[in-house]
């Protein structure tokens, strides 16, 4: 699209739209900056960070709201979070998410397959974690990790999986 807009293209509708259907950050700020009142009533924050939100003052608030990340298309890890004990993903879920992930790769036809994710808070050693990354492990060819803590000191792995 873009390559079409800088050759002069005349794109139905702007590019800009374009753009904002697969970029949710670039469409808040559409949201502000156009003149359009029916979009103007829908309030919304951004963060940079998972540390930058937990200081906000959203984290302990028992208020409803929407989290969503900056990219993706359709509501892929969308969630509504309606109080506090919600705001805490259960590690299931998550590990749940990994081994769907992994075998959608798997039935890709592509040479190079592998999985990056994090994890924190949590410890190398901790014998709870250790089941949920087998479960990992023993569908990978290779996984390896590295240690390390964010600014704030909360404890995290990195993971570096090979299909």
């Amino acid at each position: 699209m873009l390559g079409l807009h800088i050759q002069g293209a005349k794109l139905i509708p702007d590019f800009k739209y374009f753009r904002a259907h697969h970029n949710k950050v670039f469409m808040e700020i559409l949201r502000d900056i156009l003149n359009i009142a029916e979009i103007k009533n829908i309030k919304s924050r951004g963060f940079g960070t998972y540390e930058e939100y937990r200081r906000s003052n959203l984290y302990n608030s028992n208020i409803a709201y929407v989290i969503k990340p900056g990219s993706g298309t359709r509501s892929r890890d969308v969630k509504l979070i309606n109080n506090v004990k919600n705001k805490k993903r259960p590690i299931t879920k998550n590990i749940k998410g990994i081994l769907k992930d992994i075998s959608d790769l798997k039935r890709k036809v592509t040479k190079n397959k592998f999985v990056i994710f994090i994890v924190f808070p949590v410890i190398v050693n901790n014998s709870y974690w250790a089941i949920h990354i087998h479960k990992i492990q023993k569908e990978l060819s290779e996984l390896t990790f590295k240690e390390f803590k964010f600014n704030n000191s909360i404890p995290g792995l990195i993971y570096y999986g090979k299909l």
